[in-house]
């Protein structure tokens, strides 16, 4: 008996272990088109200071999702991303499976994704910084070695152009997606 209501007990705490992880299958949003970029899912386009404010809510995806309707969800890995649309700039929120945000940030665009399409295998971190001074280059300013070495550039198409350098600062691969 006693055999009986251990495994009773053992099988009752992982139900509640495993019920608890659900909160991130409950998204009030819908996970946008993999076909459509940004500036086709976006109906509003909001200026910097509304964009601010959405990146500083730090409020859970649902909460945010009243506040602000979201238009563009993207699951990616083991996050979702945001991504709200601005005149001359984008937000992207992060979120984790249970919903919470991670964190947020507006970036500027002004490049299409075809102002990326001269930068190749075997160019140059300078080439692309000249290409896209606007970009994000945090690898370089974090004085950490132990991240990779990859920038990040948001077009005004609505793609999300990522970069990878060797140790030399030199291109090793280009991706682009939609944001």
């Amino acid at each position: 008996m006693k055999r009986l209501l251990s495994s009773v007990s053992l099988i009752m705490l992982l139900f509640m272990l495993c019920s608890c992880n659900k909160v991130g299958y409950d998204l009030t949003v819908k996970i946008a088109s993999s076909d459509k970029s940004l500036v086709d899912l976006a109906s509003v386009v909001y200026d910097e200071s509304q964009l601010s404010e959405i990146i500083a809510s730090d409020c859970l995806i649902n909460e945010l999702n009243a506040k602000y309707p979201i238009e563009c969800l993207r699951r990616c890995n083991d996050m979702f991303r945001v991504s709200y649309r601005g005149n001359a700039c984008v937000a992207v929120l992060l979120f984790d499976n249970s919903g919470k945000m991670l964190n947020g940030s507006i970036y500027t665009v002004k490049l299409s994704k075809s102002d990326f399409d001269g930068l190749s295998k075997g160019k140059s971190l300078e080439d692309v910084r000249t290409a896209d001074p606007d970009g994000v280059y945090s690898f370089l300013y974090t004085g950490r070695n132990d991240i990779p070495k990859a920038s990040a550039h948001y077009t005004k198409d609505g793609y999300l152009i990522k970069i990878e350098y060797d140790d030399s600062n030199t291109i090793i691969s280009i991706s682009a997606e939609l944001i």
